[in-house]
């Protein structure tokens, strides 16, 4: 029994839900079944307000008509007819707006003829340039013609307060009058603001009844928008395509065939001819136009106007702004001919390197190659400025190579590991490295060492030894020299030592030692220069021979010279009298 009750408990308990389930679903569908009854009775009630109105306009007519025809209408014919046109155009606009209403739909999208309107030939550029432009206006239509309505319903609730508010003051000036000679006149304006409150009320329901109608027409942006690409598609959408599609078509085929011309006969030349560049420019020309007339072609025989006049106005428009271009173009087509001041094959200089005019085309292709990445791809009209020459093949296209040991500033001793068109980089003794532009590389004019170099020093000896300084010194020091750089391993690196006598200085005869040596020593070209130097003092510790030191030589006055030298003490023996040397 118990699993009974269990049962029996669940399924009213699940009854209970499905009932609770079900009456909102039932509550929620109710008013849209009664909403279309609403909506009739409502349309019904604007109707009959609007033939209310159109009833009184009717009698406010007649009535101005007969005073018109009628003695009172002296002197006020004009004012009469002002009013019986006025009156007309406001009874014309409700039976629009009874028709509108009736019939559910917009009457100016109903007229027989299209709108005309004025003719702005901006607006008209505007659509022809851009004809999708026409339906995206169209998207932005309805969202503002419910700003306009809604402003529209402020306004009219606005003049329908002003309009019971007059009425009422009427009604309690009339209720307090104490002269019944105004009653004809607050009886007659009462009359008038109540047909202006009736008018209002009845174009606030028509305006309010027509936002309704556009609120329900709105669609989806997701859906206003595939529209729009369906309108799109199906017309200059597709037209636009098919052009496009014809164009590439032409230029891909020509491009085809004239690939496979150059694969014969003159064409297989390093060096074309005058007449094969000329060909060519004529070929290009040739693609180009024949590409564009095939595009239009197409649209002609769709017979998109829009389209063709848009591309019509554009080739118009570019071939205007080409005018100031034609000596840039003149320029370029004489480079194309190899006939300008930059020619194919030759040498020119660019940011101050040299370079090879690899080829000339509608880009030119510039090579050196002595540096890495030395390909450069200039467009025609960077070649204006410059100037090509002829060149010999001797000619460096750069002073150094990658792995060559440079001295830069006569100090910097460093070894090239990388020159770009951009920087070159030097390892350093020790491990640094040091990075600069190559304009500022090259304007410090680098002493390549790989190549071969020399180590001068200049060494002085004493006075002492001029009887020997110009012949047995020279020929022992360059001995010793080449004799202690062979014990220290240079022997393979040394080309030549040479020990010659310089000049005879203030204090001492001066010798200048030049030794040569082969590339494969400048990684040591500073450890040499301080061998050279420091064999030429142990020589000279060796053989006796004295290095001097500077002397300081004073120079007496006269008048000073008087009584000199004192008493016991004697001349100097060197002969110069009236001189002291101190070291």
């Amino acid at each position: 029994m118990n699993w009974k009750r269990l049962f029996w408990r669940r399924g009213s308990i699940c009854l209970l839900l499905g009932w609770l389930l079900t009456v909102p679903l039932g509550f929620a569908q109710q008013p849209a079944e009664i909403s279309p009854l609403l909506e009739r009775q409502e349309k019904q009630a604007i109707l009959l307000s609007i033939r209310s109105s159109i009833e009184q306009l009717d009698h406010e007519i007649q009535a101005t008509q007969e005073e018109l025809r009628s003695p009172r209408g002296e002197g006020r014919r004009e004012e009469l007819t002002e009013r019986i046109k006025a009156l007309g155009e406001k009874l014309a606009q409700l039976r629009e707006n009874f028709n509108g209403v009736a019939t559910g739909i917009d009457l100016d999208k109903a007229t027989s003829k299209p709108a005309e309107g004025k003719l702005d030939w901006r607006q008209r550029l505007l659509d022809l340039l851009s004809p999708v432009l026409n339906e995206v206006r169209r998207l932005t239509t309805r969202p503002r013609e419910i700003s306009q309505l809604r402003t529209q319903i402020e306004h009219d609730q606005e003049q329908l307060g002003l309009a019971q508010r007059a009425l009422d003051h009427l009604d309690q000036l009339t209720a307090q009058l104490s002269d019944p000679a105004l009653a004809p006149d607050l009886q007659r304006l009462h009359h008038e603001w109540e047909a202006r409150r009736q008018d209002i009320t009845t174009q606030l329901s028509i305006t309010t009844q027509q936002l309704e109608q556009k609120q329900r027409d709105q669609q989806p942006f997701s859906e206003t928008v595939k529209d729009l690409v369906q309108i799109f598609f199906r017309s200059r959408g597709r037209n636009f395509l098919l052009a496009c599609l014809a164009f590439a078509a032409f230029w891909l085929t020509f491009q085809w065939l004239y690939g496979w011309m150059q694969g014969q006969g003159v064409w297989r030349r390093k060096r074309p001819r005058f007449s094969v560049r000329l060909f060519n420019v004529v070929v290009t020309f040739c693609k180009v136009f024949g590409a564009t007339l095939s595009a239009l072609l197409v649209l002609y025989l769709f017979e998109d106007w829009v389209l063709l006049t848009l591309a019509i106005v554009f080739l118009m428009g570019l071939a205007w702004t080409s005018k100031s271009a034609m000596p840039r173009i003149w320029g370029e087509m004489m480079l194309l001919l190899n006939m300008g001041a930059v020619r194919e094959g030759e040498r020119l200089m660019y940011n101050g390197i040299p370079w090879l005019v690899q080829s000339l085309n509608f880009s030119a292709v510039l090579v050196n190659p002595e540096l890495a990445g030395g390909s450069l791809r200039l467009p025609l009209h960077d070649l204006f400025a410059l100037r090509s020459r002829s060149f010999e093949h001797e000619e460096p296209w750069f002073p150094t190579r990658m792995g060559d040991w440079v001295l830069v500033d006569d100090q910097t001793l460093g070894k090239v590991i990388l020159q770009t068109p951009e920087i070159v980089r030097l390892i350093l003794l020790g491990g640094g490295r040091r990075t600069c532009p190559t304009s500022d590389f090259l304007a410090q004019s680098p002493v390549v060492l790989s190549t071969g170099f020399r180590v001068s020093v200049q060494f002085g000896l004493d006075y002492q030894h001029q009887a020997v300084i110009t012949s047995e010194i020279p020929r022992r020091l360059a001995s010793r020299l080449h004799d202690e750089l062979t014990r220290e391993g240079y022997e393979k690196d040394i080309v030549n030592i040479t020990v010659e006598f310089a000049a005879a200085g203030a204090s001492s005869l001066d010798l200048h030692v030049l030794a040569d040596f082969s590339g494969a020593a400048a990684l040591n070209y500073y450890v040499l220069r301080r061998a050279i130097q420091r064999i030429c003092v142990e020589a000279c510790n060796d053989y006796g021979w004295v290095i001097p030191f500077p002397h300081l030589t004073l120079h007496m006055a006269p008048a000073a010279n008087e009584g000199w030298p004192p008493d016991g003490a004697r001349p100097p023996q060197d002969g110069r009298h009236g001189t002291a040397e101190s070291r």
